[in-house]
């Protein structure tokens, strides 16, 4: 469903930041992924990084959730 919205790289990541993170992206970070889908990163795969990021981690302990 979401591939439909045909959505920018920008969008993405921006999306990601604040679905996962529930908080806009930080500049550092931001530059990163978006460096690394302009590398020909899939988008799949910065996707785990953020579930897979300390800080989604320690959001889900917040809420009692495992990640």
């Amino acid at each position: 469903e979401y591939e439909g919205k045909n959505k920018s790289d920008t969008d993405y990541v921006t999306d990601l930041y604040n679905t996962l993170f529930d908080r806009g992206p930080d500049a550092g970070g931001f530059n990163n992924w978006m460096n690394m889908l302009s590398h020909g990163e899939a988008r799949v795969n910065v996707m785990a990084g953020f579930f897979g990021s300390q800080e989604f981690l320690n959001l889900c302990a917040g809420y009692g959730v495992t990640a």
